[in-house]
């Protein structure tokens, strides 16, 4: 038997992707892109998980491409090659 790989469609997960897996349990994360802190540049993510019996999931600014927990770092890797195919 050879080993399957599933490849996923799409990155992103809907709202109600994203409201089910908290529900689930798991993390969902969301990359809101560069920042600046004290001088120094940064970056800032948003990661949600659930807490206590409700999930509350309020979108508002750029927090509207939720991914599953770990998938935050391609991302990142998309922002690093937009910010350097800009400069």
């Amino acid at each position: 038997m050879g080993v399957t790989t599933l490849a996923m469609a799409r990155r992103y997960l809907s709202t109600l992707e994203a409201h089910a897996a908290l529900t689930r349990g798991s993390v969902v994360e969301c990359f809101l892109g560069k920042c600046e802190r004290n001088g120094r540049p940064g970056i800032k993510w948003l990661s949600l998980s659930k807490s206590g019996d409700f999930v509350r999931l309020a979108i508002s600014g750029g927090a509207s491409k939720f991914v599953n927990a770990g998938v935050v770092q391609d991302e990142y890797a998309d922002f690093i090659a937009r910010e350097r195919s800009d400069a």
